[in-house]
């Protein structure tokens, strides 16, 4: 290694070294001589449409790979994928955004420039992103800009939140020293104080100890927090039933026997719901407590008797323990409980086992939402990334039954309509790199979207041919905005959108019609016959290439929970949704 790297070589390396492996972005003419340090490097550039849609696949990289890294350029290029990073803060997903700034000697004098608001003030755009990132470093000062990257780093994994690099173009090629990046990057959180962890720990276990009825809640931040493993292992030592929030499906094993599904709340399963409501003790794994999460907080529980733990916070009984990494604390309770003598539970709960909702036995009938979602998470493969967008894909998959090892990413806060198209590119870019030199089987990447919803980042899809990602996207035909049909005007025109030939967007954005290492397939299915024939498709089971399936459902279907969801508390809903309340 020589002596000395350019600040750009700097920060890719680090990258690099963190497990990343594509950037990806648009470029833009502050930006453009930073990405000729990407290559040597050892990255990939994954360039997209749009910047959205750049911000939305760096989202998904990092929910499978736990870190991503979007380059934008100052001014209208950060302020296009500010709606995707201000998601990645509210869902916890590390992604590092660096910018491509004007020059420091423009910035010093306030030229008039492009891309800026006229005023000489370049500090506008630092600030909006302020409010959606948990750290920042501007590396205008060449002595102090390996410490800022580094620190910075550190702060995106630690947090597992985005941070904000800005990049001004006449450092971009300075050099500064190469001798930290002969060292790893320590990105652990600081050790627990051990008398703290220990009192806690030993606190949790005499809860379990006198507990006699006690259920586990895993919601999707266990996830986020890595902690899938200790999670699971936790229900095997303990046997105590569980259940996930919609947030925090896949989290748990589903062949684990006392599983009993996605809890929401009144809107689901009563004797669940009543179960759950009457525990001594509820463990709660990597909360969320969202309205949407929460099913219109019907599935939250009483402070008195529920564990909360959190990334880096404990609550026991409504008493805080803060500063403490949750992993560490999982894994020191879970060495304890076998020798510890855990009471005998009361009698078990009495759900019914989950089974899928058949077909009509006439496969001549129309699709609905009752019975489609259940029925499509048969086909699911063990090595499968599922994602679903807001709307009605969003309730429906509460009805799937994943096979072990599967993945579902969906949101629990954000919700905006498009994100899981965009993210895909970053998904199905992550796959690829994981499968590179394994003899494995192609891993699909896919992905539920809503009519209006995949109309919102359409564009994505010209990523993935153009990258040639293996992805399978299934459209929701609704003829428009279902979930805001439900809430309120269902036939007002605000609420239409344009109809789409779906099957003819991919030839649109230039999909080849005959490579057989990318092969490029389009269904339309509105029969359980033509959904039948679909699935059965070498083109789905292999997995290779892009699929898109266009599912025609009625106007006025959707699944039955999201109907509850909607219709819990109408007058509170209306409120918190901004409606006016009568």
């Amino acid at each position: 290694m020589a002596d000395t790297v350019s600040v750009s070589g700097y920060l890719f390396t680090r990258l690099y070294q963190l497990g990343v492996r594509s950037i990806f972005g648009v470029p833009g003419d502050f930006s453009l001589p930073a990405l000729d340090y990407v290559d040597p490097s050892g990255l990939k550039w994954m360039g997209t449409a749009s910047e959205l849609t750049a911000g939305y696949a760096a989202d998904g990289y990092a929910r499978v790979k736990g870190l991503a890294a979007l380059f934008t350029v100052f001014g209208v290029g950060e302020l296009s994928a500010v709606a995707a990073i201000a998601g990645s803060y509210a869902e916890k997903v590390p992604v590092v955004h660096i910018v491509g700034t004007p020059s420091t000697h423009a910035q010093d004098h306030r030229h008039v420039i492009h891309h800026t608001l006229g005023d000489g003030n370049f500090r506008v755009m630092a600030d909006v992103y302020r409010h959606f990132t948990c750290a920042q470093a501007n590396l205008r000062d060449l002595a102090a800009a390996t410490a800022l990257i580094d620190a910075t780093l550190q702060q995106c994994i630690r947090q597992s939140r985005p941070v904000y690099i800005e990049l001004p173009f006449d450092v971009i090629h300075l050099q500064v020293p190469a001798s930290p990046l002969r060292h790893a990057l320590d990105c652990r959180p600081p050790p627990n104080d051990p008398v703290m962890e220990r009192m806690v720990v030993d606190e949790i276990t005499c809860r379990l100890q006198t507990s006699k009825k006690p259920f586990i809640v895993v919601d999707g931040f266990a996830h986020r927090y890595g902690i899938r493993k200790e999670v699971n292992t936790l229900l095997r030592l303990t046997g105590y039933p569980t259940a996930t929030t919609p947030f925090g499906q896949s989290t748990v094993d589903e062949t684990y026997p006392h599983f009993h599904g996605v809890y929401t709340g009144s809107a689901g399963n009563t004797s669940l719901h009543t179960w759950i409501q009457s525990c001594d003790l509820v463990i709660h794994i990597g909360p969320l407590k969202s309205d949407c999460n929460t099913y219109a907080f019907t599935s939250l529980t009483r402070a008195q008797c529920t564990i909360e733990l959190d990334h880096t916070r404990v609550s026991i009984f409504g008493t805080e323990h803060r500063g403490l990494d949750i992993q560490s604390v999982l894994r020191k309770l879970i060495l304890t409980l076998p020798s510890s003598q855990l009471s005998p539970l009361a009698p078990s709960l009495t759900v019914p086992s989950r089974q899928p909702v058949a077909k009509p036995s006439n496969v001549a009938e129309s699709i609905t939402h009752l019975r489609f979602w259940s029925h499509i998470s048969m086909h699911f493969r063990s090595t499968d990334i599922i994602m679903v967008d807001a709307g009605t894909p969003w309730s429906g998959s509460e009805d799937f039954m994943l096979p072990r090892g599967a993945i579902l990413i969906k949101s629990g806060i954000w919700m905006s309509t498009g994100h899981m198209l965009g993210a895909s590119t970053g998904v199905a870019t992550a796959q690829q790199e994981t499968k590179e030199g394994k003899q494995l089987p192609i891993p699909r990447t896919i992905v539920f979207e809503g009519d209006g919803s995949f109309q919102m980042t359409v564009q994505a899809l010209s990523d993935i041919i153009r990258h040639r990602l293996h992805v399978v996207v299934f459209v929701i035909n609704n003829q428009g905005y279902t979930i805001e049909r439900i809430i309120h005007g269902m036939d007002a025109v605000y609420n239409s959108i344009q109809p789409w030939d779906y099957t003819a967007v991919a030839g649109f954005f230039g999909a080849p019609q005959k490579d057989p290492d990318f092969p490029v397939a389009t269904f339309r299915v509105a029969q359980w016959s033509e959904l039948d024939s679909v699935l059965a498709s070498d083109q789905l089971n292999k997995g290779r290439g892009l699929t898109l399936v266009e599912v025609q459902m009625g106007m006025k279907d959707a699944p039955c929970l999201l109907k509850e969801f909607i219709a819990l508390h109408p007058k509170q809903n209306r409120q918190d949704l901004g409606s006016p309340g009568k």
